[in-house]
């Protein structure tokens, strides 16, 4: 209802979420809806929902690369001003037909309001200061890898996003979360004087609004179990309850009341009519009685009255899709892009440089005085030289592939709320892409074209350039369009007497030689970037984000659940033991310390005093500061911090959001991996030793970070398993993970996968309760979390702690301090045997375990892995079928060797590749996990080398199988063993090369760049393009140094290196096979066992690098 401000409450899995989105027409197409859902009378289908309203997510997804000033700018200028030039025009006519004079400060102002297009507007400003980000405007948002803002902060500006948009009803789902009572309030606030002062229509969903916030609400919905138990005026909300049955006690939040008065594990406490017995009370029976109230009735009639649509005003309902021109559409998006550009210039330097270190190489490797043109061997040179340059070009761009896919989230959240039309993301990345094609093209061409001796012409050095350069811009369209369509990171005539060899050498290869074709060619290719642009925008256009995984609960699990449900309240009272054991000292086990460990729930732990004193924490000073006059070098964020924390005592750490609440628990936790930290902090009065202190304590992050491919029951025992003591047997683990998921509440969702933030699987707040539970499943003695209710209604956040008695002693807090910073008399430090809970085979046995189940339940990555086996495997098949004894002539041998050549670099760089993105998705896990200190570097390490060696050995299987019987290559034993295992070890050492390369890089681009830079090495040196004998001497040795060349010497000495057979030679008659083989390739049958054992020293060396980055380098920055 227009001007009134809505709440929307309701405990988490209730359908609040899945409400706002029916209210906004956002609801899956492949829903069954039925009813419908009108603004002004007018039903969806007749205006433009997404601007007439503005659903704003749970989740936060922006680029991390942009400033908050430049997010909410840039949503500014795409949405446009709606109703408010027209609001403007109208007034003006007004005020001169009243012969107004408006007043000059409030003319100007609406006038600055009301144009569209700005670049930065007022109202820009006005949002940054009512949301509390002026503090933060040149600061970058960040992301998981790059430092940015708080998690509230950054909760502030999904909202300031749509807040300067022209939206008259507004859907806040869940908005409070991450963010600070006041900051919360002060939104709430300023968001009701927006509903009255604008006749805007809102409704907010909140978790745990404090009070004075709930106050602010003019009406109350209350949903539960996908049903309205009330609609209608805050002030009657009480009266229904109390009709019902039930009272809100005094000091009881009437918020937090309302969300536990429909749980059958709460709602007893709340009965007042003790001369009758309590009965529960459904959430049916509350809907049904609600229908009966008098609120409900009204309601009820209200609506059986149709709404009559000449009332409305035609301005009030958008029907324009976008908020401002086509023109200024592709402008906005061009300047972001170009800004991104800018932001991301290492990538764009780095790609620069690493083509010109190529084309130097190349013209050293082809280098003029080493390319005679008088035989048709050595014409095929300079097409060895064409075609590399042409390969080199062509996949320079591969990183393109995953910067389109690390921004397709933000993407879709902008196309489907109408920023702007999928074309105007996609033109302007294609016309910025022109310069860098031009650059990267030119620069090979110019450094390579004369030194290797190509034509001298003029005209043939352009018509090269032009070719190159058209290749690039095409292979920049075709990655663009495969990562729109994917989604995920889960593919020349001389002058001079030359002519005959040239046409000679075209025609062995089955190459056009007439003129015209290149002009042919050179529009084709024109053609497909072209094609591939049109497809890219297609696919942007019409394909949504991969869907949600769904939950999955069996019926036993249902029984177990009701079990527990009915037996009453056994995890509180859980919690009730431990803490009266904790408090009272019970049931007390004298530790190795000395000092008595305490039964906590099902396992003991140690109680433990944490004491810090004057803590100080400088990071390096933003560059954005310095560039504002700021002359230190260093920013300090925590000032002269000291305090202290016992054992049985809960303490809150409370702050405003940004005020350094999480960089306290940083440097306390020991999880910062930069800056500068100063003070001492202390355990049980001894030093904090931080190898010891992770297996003592556990760290709620503010950020959810788990492995996707899990299930929440799957997460946990993970965690238990390697973090709690080795002394504790199967069945006490299992026992205590049963009640930390009672505790927390996540029986229903057990089996359910966790899934990425924001794409698929578990809710923000499900995901909230998850971090917690693998926490408290490593039954630590210190916990530090922040902001665990974040994202939590606050009956599932007083259920976390409710039954915890906290003791106080009412001391100075100095000398409290300086009392827990001295050790104990008779105490010792903490010690333990062994660096980590479990031993080496234990944490290998978890780790493997964890990663069979997160690639048995990725499709997306393994499915399709064994997919494009097949379809590459049956091209190259088809493509050669029957060649592999077809060696009467030189060119049968050379495509049989190009056929060997073209099937390990292509499914060898795909594997590469692909494994990339599951990497670096669980190196973002595996860096929480360490902190953790849940096992040591080498298990993780061998976990994942071993299932993808797993994967691989089926996967050269089905490949092997394929070309060997459709290329029809002898089948004798040997020979087959030898095919198989070099095609295996060739398909190993290429996944270990991507997951070491993620490793040893900071991001998911430098680590494509990196690989298809040392790709195009083994690509060069692989002995195909140019054979061994003909590497110039000063290049020879990197031959042996590349992988691929000792594949392809194992696979064709294999197969064809032990025939007697004679080779026709064109224009040198016939030569023993053996002979041509060590002449032209340098190959030696003999040499074979030494080419096998090289492969093993390829796999091993690569996993060791592997291995050693993931231990030694941390590219987090915390």
């Amino acid at each position: 209802m227009i001007f009134r401000i809505t709440l929307l409450l309701g405990p988490p899995g209730a359908g609040k979420t899945t409400l706002l989105l029916a209210l906004a027409g956002k609801l899956d197409k492949n829903l069954r809806v039925s009813g419908k859902v009108t603004y002004c009378g007018h039903e969806l289908n007749e205006f433009v929902p997404q601007r007439t309203c503005a659903y704003i997510s749970q989740h936060d997804l922006h680029y991390g690369e942009l400033t908050v000033r430049e997010t909410l700018d840039f949503s500014g200028r795409c949405l446009g001003v709606g109703t408010r030039y027209e609001m403007l025009l109208e007034l003006s006519r007004r005020e001169k037909e009243a012969g107004i004079k408006p007043d000059p400060d409030i003319d100007a102002f609406m006038k600055a309001t009301a144009v569209s297009g700005q670049e930065t507007s007022l109202v820009t400003d006005y949002v940054l200061k009512i949301l509390g980000l002026d503090i933060c405007v040149d600061i970058m948002v960040g992301n998981d890898m790059r430092r940015g803002i708080s998690g509230g902060q950054k909760k502030r500006v999904t909202i300031g996003e749509m807040l300067v948009g022209p939206a008259k009803a507004l859907f806040m789902d869940e908005i409070s979360t991450g963010l600070d009572s006041s900051t919360t309030f002060q939104i709430v606030k300023f968001m009701r004087q927006m509903v009255h002062i604008m006749d805007v229509t809102m409704i907010i969903s909140l978790l745990q609004p404090a009070p004075e916030t709930y106050n602010l609400f003019d009406d109350i919905i209350l949903l539960a179990e996908g049903q309205i138990v009330y609609q209608g005026p805050r002030e009657d909300i009480l009266g229904f309850f109390e009709v019902m049955g039930f009272k809100c006690p005094e000091r009881k939040g009437v918020a937090d009341f309302l969300q536990e008065v429909t749980s059958k594990k709460d709602q007893e406490q709340y009965w007042f009519r003790r001369n009758q017995p309590y009965i529960y009370v459904s959430v049916s029976e509350f809907a049904e009685a609600f229908n009966s109230f008098r609120i409900g009735q009204q309601l009820a009639a209200d609506l059986s009255v149709p709404y009559n649509k000449s009332r409305a005003h035609p301005a009030a309902l958008m029907t324009e899709k976008y908020g401002i021109s086509k023109r200024k559409l592709f402008k906005a998006c061009f300047d972001r892009e170009w800004l991104l550009m800018k932001r991301n210039s290492f990538v764009y330097v780095f790609k620069t440089t690493q083509i010109t270190i190529m084309s130097l190489i190349t013209m050293t490797v082809f280098f003029r005085t080493t390319m005679p043109s008088g035989t048709l061997a050595d014409g095929g040179k300079f097409f060895g030289a064409l075609f590399f340059s042409l390969m080199n070009v062509m996949f320079n761009g591969m990183a393109e592939l995953v910067m389109i896919v690390d921004v397709l989230p933000v993407f879709y959240k902008q196309r489907d709320f109408l920023f702007y039309p999928p074309w105007a993301f996609g033109l302007p990345i294609w016309v910025l892409r022109i310069p860098v094609s031009f650059l990267e093209s030119g620069i090979w061409v110019l450094l390579t074209y004369y030194t290797i001796g190509f034509a001298p012409a003029a005209s043939r050095f352009f018509r090269q350039f032009l070719a190159f350069f058209s290749v690039h811009l095409m292979a920049l369209s075709l990655f663009r369009f495969i990562a729109a369509l994917g989604r995920t990171l889960n593919n020349i005539d001389p002058r001079i007497n030359a002519p005959t060899i040239g046409k000679a050498l075209l025609t062995t290869r089955s190459f056009y030689k007439d003129d015209y074709m290149f002009w042919v060619c050179i529009v084709a290719l024109i053609g497909f970037s072209l094609l591939f642009n049109v497809l890219f925008i297609v696919a942007l256009t019409f394909l949504n984000p991969l869907g949600d995984s769904k939950v999955v609960i069996s019926n036993e699990d249902n029984e177990k659940k009701n079990k527990k449900s009915s037996s009453g309240q056994m995890a509180s009272e859980g919690i009730d033991m431990a803490v009266r054991n904790a408090s009272q000292g019970s049931d007390s086990i004298i530790g190795a310390s000395g000092h008595s460990t305490r039964k906590g729930m099902v396992l003991p732990f140690q109680p433990l005093s944490l004491a810090f004193s004057h803590i100080n924490y400088y990071v390096d000073m933003p560059a954005e500061m310095k560039s504002q006059g700021i002359n230190e070098d260093r920013l300090q964020l925590l000032r002269d911090v000291s305090g202290a924390f016992r054992p049985g005592i809960l303490t809150a750490l409370v702050g405003v959001s940004g005020a350094g609440k999480t960089t306290l628990m940083d440097v306390l936790a020991g999880r910062k991996t930069s800056g500068y930290i100063e003070g001492t902090t202390s355990i049980l009065g001894y030093p904090k030793n931080q190898a010891t202190f992770a297996r003592v304590s556990g760290y709620c992050e503010q950020n959810d970070i788990h492995s996707p491919y899990v299930t929440v029951y799957e997460s946990l025992l993970y965690s238990a398993w390697l973090r709690l003591s080795s002394d504790v047997n199967k069945n006490t683990c299992n026992m205590f993970v049963e009640e930390v998921m009672d505790l927390v509440e996540l029986n229903a969702i057990r089996n359910s996968l966790v899934g990425l933030p924001g794409i698929n699987g578990l809710s923000t707040e499900q995901r909230k309760r998850l971090t917690i539970a693998v926490e408290l499943v490593a039954n630590p003695s210190i916990i530090f979390m922040d902001e665990p209710t974040s994202g939590l209604d606050a009956r599932a956040a007083g259920h976390c702690y409710a039954n915890c008695e906290k003791y106080s002693r009412h001391r100075r807090n100095q000398e409290l301090i300086k009392e827990l910073s001295t050790p104990p008399p008779g105490s010792k430090d903490l010690y333990f045997p062994t660096k980590y809970s479990q031993p080496f085979t234990t944490q290998c046995t978890a780790c493997f375990w964890k990663q069979h189940w997160s690639y048995w339940r990725n499709p997306q990555y393994n499915a399709i892995r064994f997919f494009m086996t097949i379809v590459i495997g049956c091209i190259f098949g088809f493509t050669f079928w029957n060649n592999g004894q077809q060696t009467m002539k030189q060119q049968d041998l050379l495509n049989l060797s190009g056929a060997m050549y073209a099937a390990i670099v292509f499914l060898g760089a795909t594997n590469a590749h692909a494994v990339q993105s599951i990497v670096a998705i669980e190196r973002t896990v595996f860096y929480r996990e360490r902190a953790a200190g849940m096992y040591s570097e080498l298990p993780y390490a061998f976990a994942q080398v071993a299932i993808e060696m797993l994967y691989v050995i089926i996967q050269t299987m089905i490949y092997s199988l394929l070309l060997y019987s459709m290329i029809g290559f002898e089948w004798k034993v040997g020979k087959v063993l030898w095919f198989y295992y070099f095609m295996m070890m060739c398909f190993v050492y290429f996944t270990l090369y991507g997951m070491m390369v993620v490793a040893l890089t900071p991001s998911s681009q430098i680590a494509a760049i990196v690989m298809s830079f040392f790709l195009s090495f083994w690509n060069l040196f692989s002995g195909f393009l140019i054979p061994r004998p003909q590497i110039p001497v000063w290049w020879r040795w990197y031959y042996w140094a590349s992988p691929v060349s000792w594949t392809l010497y194992g696979l064709v000495t294999s197969q064809v290196g032990d025939k007697n057979a004679s080779l026709e030679i064109p224009g040198e008659g016939n030569i023993l096979l053996k002979i041509f083989l060590e002449d032209y390739f340098g190959f030696k049958y003999s040499f074979l066992p030494v080419v096998a054992v090289v492969h093993l020293g390829w796999v091993v060396g690569f996993f060791f690098v592997f291995a050693y980055g993931i231990k030694f380098l941390n590219f987090q920055r915390r």
